[in-house]
């Protein structure tokens, strides 16, 4: 199993949605009670099936 957090702004991880489980850790701040966020950027690639 991989484990991999991204921690560098345009830090990137590809992979195939069909055999590699994944999900997100909650979003921790780090400053209590300051607002926190993620952004998230999700590209999806298929092939075309052309008759």
């Amino acid at each position: 199993m991989l484990e991999h957090r991204l921690t560098r702004p345009g830090e990137a991880l590809l992979l195939d949605d069909l055999t590699v489980r994944h999900g997100t850790t909650p979003i921790e701040c780090a400053i209590p009670g300051a607002p926190a966020w993620r952004d998230t950027l999700v590209l999806t690639f298929a092939q075309s099936r052309e008759s």
